[in-house]
């Protein structure tokens, strides 16, 4: 059996660079670590704009 991961990191879905204490950074190997998907910063700002928004969605705001 293998040993649980140490904690869940975020990965944007589009440049699939990864947040690590509290920092987006490009590294293509991390071990043996899960990830969550996200949106970073940079991607978030382009793809508003691709879609013509203003701003993000309110992140308290959710679809039910």
């Amino acid at each position: 059996m293998s040993a649980m991961p140490t904690a869940i990191l975020t990965k944007c879905c589009y440049c699939s660079r990864v947040k690590s204490d509290g920092e987006w950074q490009n590294r293509l190997y991390w071990g043996d670590q899960h990830y969550s998907h996200g949106c970073c910063p940079g991607c978030e700002t382009q793809l508003m704009s691709d879609l013509d928004l203003a701003e993000a969605p309110r992140s308290d705001v959710r679809a039910v």
